[in-house]
């Protein structure tokens, strides 16, 4: 009975955290990186756009 309630308190705390994330801040990081994608690509620097691809999936931001 106690870990079903540990479960959905834990489950209601991180909804909490959801909802409280700066928004605009994590959409300014992920375009910032789309955009220095775009410039290595560009540049046909394709080492650092793959270090940037991964790092924009990795990142905070982007899950």
């Amino acid at each position: 009975m106690s870990s079903i309630y540990i479960l959905q308190a834990a489950q209601c705390h991180h909804s909490d955290l959801w909802l409280n994330l700066d928004w605009k801040r994590c959409h300014d990081v992920v375009m910032s990186l789309q955009n220095r994608i775009v410039k290595s690509v560009r540049n046909g620097a394709w080492r650092k756009a793959k270090r940037l691809c991964y790092l924009l999936t990795h990142s905070f931001s982007a899950r």
